[in-house]
């Protein structure tokens, strides 16, 4: 079947290949080998004269002086001074220069020869170290082989989808920017490339950032519909990258990051925590809240010292001394992400903020005024008694806190059945589905049963369950049937789901989603009022408008939850749960029980409909077998014996039931009909034409002589009674053994074969269409004499159509005339167990893939039998 999707061109096959796993990990393997580079570099000692010249210009002018350290010597060195010697070499260009400086050794002093404001003189140059390695670079070091860790973890465990892409890009990316320095002198080779390493790092970096939490934990909708935004957003850090490259060999100065491409930079930070906390607050979704909050509270104490001490500090001002204040927090990134892997859910929701807000002024009050009253009762019995003893005083306090002590913990209990009610008889209700379902059946008292525990225990009006078409091959997964439970409680004039569902309604964009994410869907019926009507030009826009315009049709019918009960890679069903009356939101230990017993009872239906099957089949292996039965008595008991004529037949069947058929009829007057049939089909259907076929041959036989004429009658009553689908192929031969005269006719069937004594093929083909597919059709007679020593052998096409063992070659008839040649001599017996051995031999199996049946008819004299038996033994 040819596929609807059109062929992609090169450039996005390129980009696919692109975005292969194997072409991400291989960059991942480059990172790793240039973040190796860059810290080999940065411990190399080099020698620095405190300057920077571009290796790209044609002479070897200070474009800019770096600031050493207080315990470091001045560079007499100034900016515009020309260089033309170098440790009393003169150099023409700067590679000259580069190679007769890296011949130097730091902390010597060496005589450069200069020229500035037009004059020439030699100046003594103490040259430092260019090593960059410290206590700051080996925590820098550290944090890049936690992020590079993380990075290939989270990557390697995922499906390549684009968050993990962008997640390990990311921790790419910080790996090289923790590994390198952009502050580097730039006239040596390793500290060039190092150099510009990390601006690549740094200018990509907040762009990465911003486009990892636009997609994650799920993408944006504005960005499915503005394909061009994500290209757009890397754009512009590309563009300075660029422009940082060509300042490292052309530029007026050394080649730096200014403070306006820092701002742009650090507002790409900014607007991806604004995505963060956007999706966070705006996700209705409890589990994807939840998913999410450690993330955002890392995040936010991750890259808010960042910004403030890493960038606003040491990249803006060159203050390097608080840098660590924004770089060690950096560990909380990398190590969110890793705990939230290693545990999908994080943190125990029992209650939403307002709900919890109300339960703890209660139990407050509750308190409160517990101690209110024991004092004011204690004041009371005070002033009665009479006594200012301190010692009676608090005795009478702690006889009456113990005595009220009860009312308060009745009180309280009162109110945490109010508000965990739900919640503690979770347990309870598990352990009532495990010993219930499993008992359970029936598709529908199942699910009756478990929807309506489920009512009670959440308290909502009603519970659906959504069952995918009977045509499991059909992509749109139209749902058909369901069955909605009501709350035994619901108002008779609420409008219920099942009232407001329609028949059929097709959720193939939601349930794609749903098995992506392997955990319930939430319906979120505001973004589902945002399907656009601009036409979808990409298929995620496409999918992205079909799931938005199926989650508007559920948020019409009143779905809130939908939890898919699953049981491996198939869907079973979807459990639609609508919204709470007091239009609360689920929580996360309803969600929990709901996926929980959707696992159960999906393993209880595939299980139900796996027994269902089991007992379908063997209802039928039953009939089968009583069918093979009534067939097998169908065929002749026991053959003729006809003197001087060796008969014999055999039918083996694919299928307890076959479709071929034999039989042999001995005449009124004394003629022998041979009759072998095949009918189309196999199993239970065919047999069920076959007896058909063959109680219409026996009315017949003896009442038309000519076997053309049987056969046209046979052909009209199969025409009138049977579907034109179901037709069968026929050789009848009437046989004479007075004269061995035979007379032949064939309907459609394969011709049978005449093996004369001397080794000649004669092909019985007159005849005419097969039995039954038409009303009209002649069959005309042939005729032939048999000889002694000739054989006369029948089959169905199960013989010549057998396959080899690689499904390649069929037998065919050639074959099948080579063995009969070869073995014509044998009894006729022999001959068809020949027959069956070849065809094991050349198929490569025991059983066959079609029905055969096979007759053999040989014509022998006394001296002929005497000499065969013979031969045989």
């Amino acid at each position: 079947m040819p596929s609807d999707r059109p062929e992609r061109n090169i450039f996005a096959r390129i980009l696919a290949r692109a975005m292969s796993r194997n072409a991400i990990l291989m960059f991942g393997v480059v990172v790793v080998l240039l973040a190796g580079f860059s810290g080999f570099d940065a411990m190399q000692t080099r020698p620095s004269d405190g300057t920077v010249w571009l290796l790209g210009r044609p002479d070897l002018e200070v474009v800019e002086v770096v600031e050493r350290s207080p315990t470091q010597p001045a560079t007499p060195l100034q900016k515009g001074d020309k260089i033309l010697g170098v440790a009393n070499r003169l150099v023409k260009s700067p590679q000259a220069a580069a190679a007769q400086l890296k011949k130097q050794q730091p902390g010597s002093t060496v005589r450069y020869l200069i020229e500035r404001d037009e004059r020439q003189f030699l100046v003594k140059v103490p040259l430092t170290s260019s090593r960059v390695v410290g206590l700051s670079y080996l925590l820098n070091v550290l944090l890049a082989v936690v992020y590079l860790t993380i990075g290939f973890l989270v990557y390697i465990k995922s499906n390549n989808e684009q968050p993990a892409r962008l997640f390990f890009w990311l921790c790419l990316l910080f790996t090289l920017y923790f590994m390198t320095n952009v502050e580097h002198s730039s006239y040596f080779w390793g500290a060039i490339i190092s150099q510009n390493i990390g601006a690549f790092a740094r200018f990509l970096l907040p762009a990465v950032f911003l486009l990892f939490f636009l997609v994650f934990p799920e993408k944006k909708h504005f960005l499915t519909r503005h394909h061009y935004l994500f290209p757009l957003l890397l754009l512009i850090p590309f563009m300075f990258y660029c422009q940082y490259t060509l300042s490292q060999f052309f530029g007026s100065k050394g080649a730096h990051i200014g403070p306006t491409v820092w701002v742009i930079l650090g507002l790409y930070f900014v607007g991806g925590l604004a995505a963060l906390l956007h999706g966070y607050f705006s996700y209705s979704d409890p589990l994807l809240k939840e998913r999410v909050r450690i993330l955002t509270v890392g995040t936010l104490a991750a890259v808010v010292p960042f910004l403030v001490f890493k960038i606003g500090l040491e990249e803006l001002t060159a203050n390097a001394q608080l840098a660590h204040l924004g770089v060690v927090p950096l560990l909380a990134i990398p190590t969110c992400f890793g705990y939230c892997i290693a545990r999908y859910r994080i943190m125990q929701i029992d209650l939403l903020l307002r709900r919890s807000l109300v339960y703890s002024l209660l139990t407050g009050f509750v308190m409160l005024a517990y101690l209110a009253l024991v004092f004011w009762v204690c004041g009371v019995v005070l002033d009665i008694i009479g006594t200012v003893s301190r010692l009676v005083s608090v005795g009478v306090t702690l006889a009456l806190a113990a005595l009220a002590w009860p009312l308060r913990v009745r009180i309280q209990r009162a109110i945490d059945r109010r508000f965990f009610r739900s919640r503690d008889r979770v347990a309870e209700v598990l352990e009532h589905f495990s010993k219930t379902i499993p008992r359970l059946i029936k598709r529908d008292v199942l699910l009756r049963s478990v929807g309506g525990r489920l009512c009670e225990v959440l308290e909502v009006p009603q519970v659906s369950f959504l069952a995918p078409s009977e045509d499991e091959e059909n992509l749109s997964w139209e749902y058909s049937r369901r069955i909605a439970v009501a709350f035994p409680d619901t108002n008779p004039g609420v409008t219920t789901v099942a009232a407001r569902c329609p028949h059929e309604f097709s959720l193939a964009a939601t349930v794609r989603k749903t098995m992506h994410r392997g955990e319930p869907f939430w319906v979120d019926a505001d973004a589902a009022r945002e399907v656009t009507r601009r036409q979808a030009i990409t298929r995620e826009q496409a999918e992205l408008a079909e799931r938005l315009s199926e989650q508007r049709l559920l948020a019409d019918m009143g779905v809130t939850l939908l939890v898919p009960m699953a049981t491996g890679d198939r869907l079973v069903g979807l459990m639609a749960m609508p919204a709470k009356p007091d239009g609360e939101a689920y929580q996360l230990y309803e969600i929990r029980l709901l996926t929980i017993v959707a696992g159960q009872v999906a393993l209880q239906l595939e299980n139900s409909r796996l027994y269902e099957e089991e007992v379908t089949k063997q209802k039928l292996e039953e009939e089968m077998a009583m069918a093979r039965d009534i067939q097998s008595r169908l065929l002749p008991g026991t053959l003729p014996t006809l003197k001087g004529i060796d008969i014999a037949a055999e039918n083996l069947s694919s299928k307890q039931v076959s479709g071929d058929y034999y039989d042999m009829i001995e005449m009124d007057d004394g003629q022998l009909a041979l009759v072998i049939a095949d009918v189309s089909g196999k199993g239970m259907p065919a047999s069920l034409l076959a007896s058909n076929l063959q109680a219409a041959l026996r009315a017949v036989c003896n009442s038309w002589t000519g076997p053309g004429l049987i056969l046209d009658r046979i052909n009209k009553q199969l025409h009138a009674s049977t579907d034109p689908q179901h037709f069968a192929t026929l050789f009848l031969a009437i046989f004479d053994p007075q004269s061995n005269r035979l007379r032949y006719c064939s309907g459609g069937h394969n011709a049978p074969v005449i093996v004369r004594c001397d080794g000649c093929i004669e092909l019985l083909e007159e005849g005419g269409l097969p039995l039954g597919a038409f009303e009209f059709g002649d069959y005309p007679e042939g005729e032939a004499t048999l000889q002694a020593g000739d054989l006369l052998f029948m089959y169905t096409d199960g013989v010549t159509e057998a396959r080899d063992d690689d499904l390649d070659e069929q037998y065919g008839e050639e074959r099948l005339n080579e063995l009969l040649k070869r073995h014509r001599e044998l009894p006729v017996q022999d001959i068809i167990e020949k027959v069956h051995e070849e065809l094991k031999v050349f198929s490569g199996r025991l059983d066959a893939d079609d029905d055969i049946t096979v007759v053999g008819l040989k014509v022998v004299d006394t001296d002929y039998a005497a000499s065969s038996q013979a031969a045989s033994q």
